[in-house]
Formats: C-alpha cells, structure tokens, sequence
C-alpha cells in the first residue's frame, strides 16, 4: 500500500511539472489550429468605429472648413468693396464740389461785324482844286472820283501850287467808307494823304486838292 502512494505522488509531481512548463513552438501552433488562444493577446472590439464613419466625418469636417473659408473670404470681400465704394463716392463727391464750385468762363459769341449801311457818294457836295499849277489837273481828277461814283459840282484852284501830295479833307459827318473809297480810286494815280477836317459851315462836304505826285 505504501509503495502504491508513493508511485500515485511521483506521477502527480511529474503531471504537474509537465503542466506548467512552457509551450513550444509546435505546441502553440496546435493548439491555434484546435482555436485556443492565449486571452493575454485578444483585442476587445471597437464599438461603433468603421473605416466608412472615418471617411465621413473627415468628409464632414472638410466641407465645414471649406465652407467657413470661402464665407469668410466673401466676407472681407464685401467689406473692402463697401469701404472702396464709400471712399471712391466721398472723394468723387469732393471733385465735383471742387469743379462746379469754381465758375467755368462763358463764351461770348464772336461779334459779327456791323454791316455798315450803304452810302450814296453822289450825294456830297465835292470840289477838286488845282494845288500843283498844271493844265487840266483839276478835270483829271474829276474823271477818277466820278467813276467811283461821287459827284463833282465845282472845279478851281488852291490857295497856292506848291501842293506834292493830293490832300483829301471832309467834313466830321462824311462816312469813313466815303473816304476810304475815294481814296482807294485816287491812290491808283496819286500819292494820297488826309488833311484836317473842314469847317462844319463849309460849302462843301468834301475837298480834294490835287499835288504834283
């Protein structure tokens, strides 16, 4: 009976030696391939996380920031559009206030000359005198004036003959263009020069005395 104890504990002793001795490498590939894992390795599962919801809220969290990025861009967009727009109508509103407020000179009209009225030469009293002492000089002259259209009623001669240039005197109330026309017609035979004007109680409204030249 003894000799029966002591062979049960030497075989316990050799079991439990057997038991806790450490796994080979075959040993745990067999026991894999039997489904038995060591519970130090298992992983406990993560509720509700798939690779699907990742990829949402990243999509989510992209299109929130390109939302609040563009909103704020239009944001200062609009405001430096406003604040141009403000300044651009202050400064445009002081450059008006400048130009109409400085009074911009008025034309005038370019003044059309007068017509002066038509005069009727043949109606002054007209003498030629002889101032240079030649025959026919007075009825020479006549013939010129006549042509341009005065009137000649009396032909004489000049207090002297020492007259070089023919002198033409009219009253203050002969036109000027009387006198540049009869002028114009003497000057084309002689040198021609304006004397004093004649009395206003003279016999005649013009008198031409005829010169040497």
């Amino acid at each position: 009976m003894p000799d029966d104890e002591k062979k049960k504990s030497k075989f316990k002793a050799v079991t439990e030696e057997v038991g806790g001795a450490e796994k080979t490498p075959e040993v745990l590939v067999h026991e894999e391939k039997k489904g038995v894992h060591d519970p130090s390795f298992i992983v406990k599962e993560t509720n509700n996380i798939t690779p699907s919801d990742f990829k949402k809220d990243k999509g989510v969290f992209l299109k929130f920031f390109l939302i609040t990025f563009f909103a704020t861009l239009l944001a200062m967009a609009l405001a430096g559009g406003v604040y141009v727009y403000l300044t651009g109508t202050k400064g445009l509103g002081a450059k008006l206030a400048s130009v109409t407020s400085t009074p911009l000179p008025s034309e005038s009209p370019a003044a059309t000359p007068t017509p002066s009225p038509k005069v009727d030469f043949s109606t002054f009293k007209f003498s030629v005198l002889n101032g240079n002492g030649g025959i026919g000089v007075a009825g020479a002259a006549k013939a010129i004036v006549e042509k341009a259209g005065f009137k000649v009623s009396n032909l004489g001669n000049a207090d002297n003959f020492n007259f070089t240039d023919t002198v033409i005197q009219t009253k203050a109330s002969v036109a000027e263009s009387a006198v540049d026309s009869l002028k114009s017609a003497l000057s084309a035979k002689y040198s021609v020069k304006i004397g004093s004007n004649l009395d206003s109680a003279s016999a005649f409204d013009i008198v031409v005395t005829v010169g040497s030249n």
